[in-house]
């Protein structure tokens, strides 16, 4: 699957611009998201030197996962947001319609200086919302 969500993450090249090298996002199933937990398979979306990068990891629980944001997805989401024409608005979707969770694992200006605010802007997610 990563070499799926590798291509979609290539495709949107400059949602990702901005982003903080080793900055990350977790994405795992919600039968497994725990505070801690056994280890499970989770796809990790990581900003490395050439651009985001998807690759498989170990999920054991949020608290001692280090990814800034984590969306948690319930069974076939991800494979539903890969057979569709644009993926990552299909996880848009899924973020309104309840198919995912999101959670943010920093605080606000942290995720400021790892460059996430026009990421979580362009989800829906308001980052600073209406005052600024």
């Amino acid at each position: 699957m990563s070499a799926a969500w590798q291509r979609v993450l290539d495709r949107h090249a400059d949602l990702f611009e901005e982003i903080e090298e080793g900055a990350s996002v977790a994405v795992v199933p919600r039968s497994v998201v725990a505070p801690v937990c056994d280890p499970a398979p989770m796809l990790l979306w990581v900003r490395e030197p050439d651009g985001m990068t998807a690759r498989s990891a170990e999920f054991s629980g949020f608290k001692t996962l280090a990814s800034d944001l984590l969306l948690v997805t319930n069974d076939g989401t991800l494979e539903t947001a890969l057979s569709r024409d644009e993926p990552l608005a299909e996880i848009k979707r899924q973020l309104r319609a309840g198919g995912m969770m999101f959670m943010v694992l920093r605080r606000k200006d942290e995720l400021r200086s790892h460059g996430w605010e026009d990421f979580l802007e362009w989800l829906g997610m308001p980052f600073l919302g209406t005052c600024r």
